[in-house]
């Protein structure tokens, strides 16, 4: 099956050397880290049927232990999916595009005073599907 969560992560395992997880890490995953998961897709239609073009919603969260470190991961894995085209893994990405783009904070871990960094982006993948 071809889905574009094959090519979103080979683009990011090769933008970075960090941890990559669909959905959710492990917990005792070493920092730094990427989790990235599909929070949506949208499906148009014509007058007969759908077009086979869906647009994916993925969230992509970055997390490290230094703010610039998760800064320049944020930035590496915003380099190799905006504007993306092409054929990769079986699937057509017809167009990527980063919708938004934040910085946030994760309680320290258990036995640590110090927080975590994390950087969350949402990017639309536009791409090509089989139809009936």
């Amino acid at each position: 099956m071809a889905t574009p969560e094959k090519w979103l992560r080979s683009a990011i395992v090769g933008a970075t050397t960090a941890g990559v997880y669909p959905v959710m890490a492990p917990q005792n995953a070493s920092l730094p880290i990427v989790v990235y998961r599909r929070s949506g897709t949208t499906r148009s239609r014509n007058i007969q049927s759908q077009t086979g073009m869906p647009v994916a919603t993925f969230s992509v969260a970055i997390v490290s232990e230094s703010y610039t470190e998760a800064k320049t991961i944020g930035e590496a894995v915003r380099l190799a999916l905006d504007n993306f085209t092409g054929d990769v893994s079986g699937v057509k990405i017809v167009t990527v595009a980063i919708v938004s783009e934040s910085d946030n904070m994760e309680s320290p871990l258990e036995g640590r005073d110090k927080p975590l960094y994390r950087v969350d982006q949402v990017y639309e993948v536009r791409f090509e599907e089989l139809i009936q």
